[in-house]
């Protein structure tokens, strides 16, 4: 059985026929401490262990319980273990083992004074500050709502569209993160939301992160467009994105960030299908018999940043790849990703949340085969769209949230990095030859609406945005420049592209070596188009017949991001 410090003193004062008072006197401290020591209530200051060593003429190895019997050689492995953990992953890992230690040896001293040394260090070495901002950014009456190739007058709010930022900061360098409730952000739109933001604030445009949660119950960001309420709200919000970055930076407070990684089955679906036929299609019929197989996967892991603040809310950083597109109709609404943020406040009390959707170009919520029928379904949030089911999605990701929230790995946060990348990509142009019947299914959709196309309602949108397409890079350019942006905190990066990653483009940034957690995020600094693997364009289907990139541009996004985390994983250590 391994000695306490405490039997440890009163052997070696016995040994040498010491008086408590003898020895308290010797120390500089009372006879009460010592005595309190060798009765196990309470343990020696580190700065005393060296006093007591002189005193007693043994090192402070000694006092400290080297020789620690049958437990030596655990707690020693233990110590060294924390040593190598240290200088190969960081001071968070070492504390891990030696909390992991302490647990197992609870009344060694030794482990005891490390665990402490290596909290103070983490204390002293943790420098992160950060502050949340929210804005609401409903739009006005009439403004068209965007997605599924239909034009849809914005009749009504079912909920608040807004704007969340979480600002960080290390001391040094300081990064503004900002979420909009969005079907999507144009560059140009960008541009001058940056521009702003940088101005009213004095943050580098290249630490603005941008993103757009992709809701198709909310307008689309232009700046380029000609319809005046569009150009109207494009004036608002670009009010209202730099009050909210303000706020963020006024409301930053010290703080420890832990992170965590959840899952949430069933709620992501794969939307591709290799049809019997050998065709690809995209949202194929519930129970459609002429269904194969699905095609590729969905990636169901909820990831979670906690920042915990001193005397202030803590903040919760949600990431996950899915389509929100469950509503339909003219009403706005954040859909589920706002459902999300509202059940996260409430369940986890005193937070306020922000999420960022992932990698979701090749996923929804729809269950092509779901278990129940409609006879079975008791209630309205099962059947798989409409607002009560966004609300069901939103109450079971906060579920996953809550679970894995009070087992966040704490991270020490010393630094923060960010880089943004513009790279030259391919674009998708047309072939001369097919430019006529581009224009003729275009005239019939203009005159005579989505239903005269050809087709079921998936066709009829593929063949909306792949004629739009067509029509928009017939002459060129043969490349456009997009940027690549990445928020590194501490061992945490979260990196975003302007488009629609397939999750494949998601699965892979998340394996790159050098961080604990690595957060893809889609439609971030701008949006052109989805972002399918070559595979996915030697199937087809809808999301590579009308995406303006052209076959490889994942494996473009994947490799030049890789890139960009590697130097900043260099740049970290």
């Amino acid at each position: 059985m391994a000695r306490t410090i405490g039997k440890i003193i009163k052997e070696l004062r016995k040994e040498r026929k010491m008086t408590q008072e003898e020895l308290a006197g010797l120390v500089g401290i009372t006879p009460q401490a010592i005595s309190r020591w060798e009765r196990g209530v309470g343990y020696p200051d580190i700065t005393q262990v060296v006093p007591l060593a002189k005193a007693f003429g043994v090192s402070t190895d000694e006092i400290l319980g080297a020789n620690l019997g049958n437990d030596e050689t655990q707690i020693r492995e233990y110590i060294d273990l924390s040593i190598k953990a240290l200088n190969e992953y960081g001071l968070e890992r070492a504390i891990e083992i030696l909390k992991e230690a302490r647990a197992k040896f609870p009344k060694s001293y030794l482990i005891k004074i490390k665990l402490d040394n290596a909290l103070s260090s983490y204390s002293s070495r943790n420098v992160l500050r950060a502050g949340f901002g929210q804005v609401k950014i409903n739009s006005m009456m009439g403004i068209h709502l965007r997605g599924n190739g239909l034009i849809r007058p914005m009749d009504g709010i079912l909920d608040d569209l807004e704007i969340n930022a979480l600002a960080v900061s290390d001391g040094e360098k300081t990064a503004i993160m900002i979420a909009v409730d969005s079907c999507a952000v144009e560059w140009e739109c960008v541009v001058e939301f940056k521009k702003s933001i940088s101005k009213a604030t004095g943050i580098p445009k290249d630490a603005i992160y941008l993103h757009a949660i992709h809701t198709h119950t909310a307008p689309f960001l232009r700046k380029t467009t000609s319809d005046p309420l569009e150009k109207e709200y494009f004036q608002f919000v670009n009010r209202k994105i730099t009050d909210v970055a303000i706020l963020a930076l006024a409301d930053m407070k010290p703080a420890k960030m832990g992170f965590a990684v959840g899952t949430a089955p069933e709620l992501a679906f794969v939307r591709r299908f290799l049809m019997k036929d050998g065709t690809t299609k995209t949202n194929p019929e519930i129970n459609d018999p002429n269904v194969e197989r699905p095609i590729g996967k969905a990636d169901h892991r909820v990831n979670v940043l906690r920042f915990d603040r001193e005397n202030a809310d803590s903040l919760v950083l949600v990431n996950y790849g899915n389509h929100p597109d469950v509503i339909g109709g003219c009403k706005i609404s954040a859909d589920w990703p706002g459902a999300l943020r509202r059940e996260v406040e409430r369940i986890i009390p005193k937070t306020k949340c922000i999420f960022f959707n992932g990698a979701q170009g090749d996923v929804n919520h729809i269950n092509i085969f779901p278990k129940l029928d409609e006879k079975e379904r008791m209630s309205e949030s099962a059947f798989g769209h409409g607002y009560a089911y966004s609300q069901y999605i939103g109450r079971c990701l906060a579920c996953a949230v809550a679970q894995v929230y009070d087992f966040t790995k704490y991270r020490e946060v010393s630094s923060i990095f960010f880089v943004q990348k513009m790279i030259s990509v391919p674009t998708n142009m047309p072939k001369p030859e097919d430019m006529p019947e581009a224009y003729r299914l275009q005239r019939i959709y203009l005159e005579k609406g989505l239903e005269a196309l050809p087709g079921d309602e998936m066709e009829q949108n593929t063949l909306v945005y792949e004629t739009k397409r067509m029509i928009d890079f017939e002459h060129g350019p043969e490349t456009i420049d997009i940027q690549l942006s990445a928020v590194a905190i501490g061992p945490i990066v979260i990196i975003g592209a302007p488009g629609e990653s397939f999750v494949d483009i998601g699965l892979e940034l998340k394996k790159t070596p050098g961080w604990d957690l690595v957060l893809p995020t889609c439609i971030t600094n701008g949006y052109y188009s989805y972002l399918p693997t070559k595979e996915a364009f030697d199937e087809g289907g809808f999301e590579a017949r009308t995406s303006e990139f052209k076959k490889g541009i994942a494996e473009i996004i994947i490799e030049e991001s890789k890139k960009m985390l590697n130097e900043l994983s260099k740049e970290r250590k």
